[in-house]
Formats: C-alpha cells, sequence, structure tokens
C-alpha cells in the first residue's frame, strides 16, 4: 500500500475517532433519522471530509453505502436503479 493510501485511512480512522467520542461525551448529538430518506434505523455519521471530523450529514445504513457508492462510482440514480458496478444487491434495495 501507498503512503498516500496509509495517510488517506488514518485521517478516516482519526475522524471517525473523534466523531464517536464527541457523541459518547454528548458534544454531539446523533441525529434520529436519516436526513435523506426519514428512516430512523441504523443512523450513521457520514463525513464529505474527513478532515472536518465534525462535520457529519446523518444518514441510515443504506443511504450512507449509496452516498459511498456514488462517490466512486457514476450518478446516485445509477446507483439507486440497479447499476452499481459493485454488483452488491445492497445498493439495488430501493429507499423506504
Amino acid at each position: 500500500m501507498n503512503d498516500a493510501i496509509m495517510q488517506f485511512y488514518a485521517v478516516r480512522k482519526r475522524a471517525t475517532e473523534i466523531l464517536k467520542n464527541a457523541v459518547h461525551t454528548g458534544v454531539l448529538i446523533r441525529a434520529k433519522f436519516c436526513s435523506q430518506c426519514g428512516s430512523t434505523k441504523y443512523i450513521q455519521g457520514h463525513h464529505e471530509d474527513y478532515e472536518s471530523p465534525l462535520l457529519v450529514e446523518w444518514l441510515c445504513c443504506h443511504c450512507h453505502h449509496v452516498r459511498h457508492k456514488v462517490r466512486r462510482y457514476k450518478s446516485e440514480a445509477d446507483v439507486r436503479n440497479g447499476t452499481c458496478p459493485c454488483g452488491c444487491t445492497f445498493c439495488f434495495e430501493k429507499i423506504a
């Protein structure tokens, strides 16, 4: 693994730990629902920029997965319409 990838993973891990500690200590409060679809199940913090660990969008597990696939591939419409190149069935589920 090259140094740039190692650094990326280190920054991502640090952002995740900072967010987890902020939620645990009450500095940040986890949202009760997904900002994308309104689901109340499995809410996770999504970082658009790992350099800003407390700036997150609260998404359900499904929308969080879709957001990362969109970042890697074509468009959200492609992922939601079942043309995600990863081939996983998770991307093909419809948002309730």
